[in-house]
């Protein structure tokens, strides 16, 4: 073979070497960019976007909403998230108790025992808490004397949000005192709300303590939190009868039937009511028992 053969030669395997490093190249470039494009996706996600907004809306006692922010959160898959993701999960296990859900709450405690490490949270903790919801679901099915104890202790671990559930325990048992110790130890921790005004503003009416009830029906009334206004609006004219303010409890009446103009019995007080203000005698089946002689 000539020497100019093989200069042909060394030339062609010279250019099929370049075009296959070439080619290696392109296809390592384009493998690096797809592992940096799948890094991206699992490192940047939505996921901290979707908790932020469940748990502003959580504090906004948005629970059934926030839910749906943490759920959006947990499905998106991102590396390195194991310690955000279970802090997700309980937040989303405590908006599941606050709107009673307690079987979905249990089952996140169980998802994050069996699905995350527990260096992330208190083993001990979480195990208690699955206890706590065997308990809230029996609660939930009337089992109110079987569960009282349990839930007490919790109350004790500091858990003071379960103490509205041992009040109630109490007031199915017919235990008013003890009813109102509980009731006091969720204000204290939570504030006053609609729910609680109503309760202590039954209490001290069944302990014929109307200067206290009416404080708590006139707060309730007056709250953001509307869910029982209607049944405190009732109780403060009662409460205001009973006082012999029957002026303003007349007011408040004439209000009321506008409001709720379906209600009957609102309409029968405000016809007592009217027949006090205008000095008619005792009326007649004085069902309200509001105008007895210590009135």
């Amino acid at each position: 073979m000539s020497n100019a053969d093989n200069i042909k030669r060394r030339r062609k395997k010279s250019k099929a070497y370049r075009k296959a490093c070439m080619i290696i190249n392109m296809c390592f470039t384009i493998l690096i960019a797809l592992v940096i494009i799948f890094g991206l996706t699992h490192t940047f996600t939505k996921k901290n976007k979707y908790r932020n907004q469940g748990v502003a809306a959580y504090k906004e006692a948005n629970y059934e909403e926030a839910i749906e922010y943490f759920e959006k959160a947990l499905k998106r898959n991102q590396w390195f998230s194991e310690k955000v993701d279970v802090d997700t999960e309980l937040y989303l296990a405590d908006s599941y108790i606050k709107i009673e859900d307690f079987n979905s709450a249990k089952q996140v405690y169980v998802r994050i025992l069996s699905s995350y490490s527990d260096k992330y949270y208190d083993k001990d903790e979480i195990e208690y808490l699955l206890t706590v919801m065997d308990n809230l679901i029996l609660f939930s099915k009337g089992d109110y004397i079987g569960t009282l104890d349990a839930l007490k202790e919790a109350v004790n671990r500091g858990y003071t949000e379960l103490s509205l559930y041992v009040a109630i325990c109490y007031e199915k048992m017919y235990d008013y005192d003890n009813m109102k110790q509980y009731y006091d130890i969720y204000s204290s921790a939570n504030g006053l709300n609609s729910y609680l005004a109503l309760k202590y503003t039954q209490y001290y009416i069944l302990m014929e303590d109307y200067s206290q009830a009416l404080n708590y029906a006139s707060q309730g009334v007056n709250l953001t939190d509307t869910e029982y206004v209607k049944e405190l609006s009732y109780l403060e004219i009662v409460c205001n009868a009973k006082l012999t303010n029957y002026a303003v409890a007349y007011e408040l009446s004439k209000a009321y039937i506008v409001n709720y103009p379906e209600d009957i019995t609102g309409k029968e007080l405000n016809e007592y009511l009217d027949t006090r203000i205008n000095m008619d005698e005792v009326p007649i089946n004085d069902k309200f028992n509001l105008f007895d002689d210590e009135l």
